[in-house]
């Protein structure tokens, strides 16, 4: 379901849609060192690395961008082998994600609270506004 608001005048219309806070597991797998790498000797084939992040974050990998997961970047993309593989400038990686169900998300990825702050900085911020007596 979306909502539209316009103006009165009708300058301008714009439409506003849910906020996907789908949760996926993206993992990477470094397959081999690229033929002519920039550096020697990066990080190990065979090298796997996952971390969680909502699926609109999911940058997918391009040329001339780094790929990047929480926790890690690789350099940057000169192809796409195929629609899971791409060369950097140093490795051949495959990437991989997958939907998380609910009870296995991780505490940082979990959405926000609907509280401005936690009720510890509140008790902070009210021993700085109230007056001690």
């Amino acid at each position: 379901m979306s909502n539209k608001l316009g103006s009165r005048r009708g300058g301008y219309n714009v439409e506003i849609k849910p906020i996907d806070n789908k949760v996926i597991q993206v993992s990477l797998l470094k397959l081999k060192e690229a033929d002519e790498p920039l550096f020697l000797n990066n990080i190990k084939e065979g090298y796997q690395t996952s971390s969680q992040m909502f699926e609109r974050d999911l940058v997918l990998p391009s040329p001339g961008l780094s790929f990047s997961i929480p926790g890690f970047k690789t350099s940057m993309v000169v192809a796409i082998i195929d629609g899971n593989t791409f060369e950097t400038l140093n490795s051949i990686y495959r990437w991989t994600a997958s939907e998380v169900k609910e009870k296995d998300i991780i505490e940082d990825v979990q959405k926000p609270s609907t509280d401005t702050y936690p009720q510890w900085m509140d008790d902070i911020l009210n021993d700085f506004v109230k007056p001690k007596r």
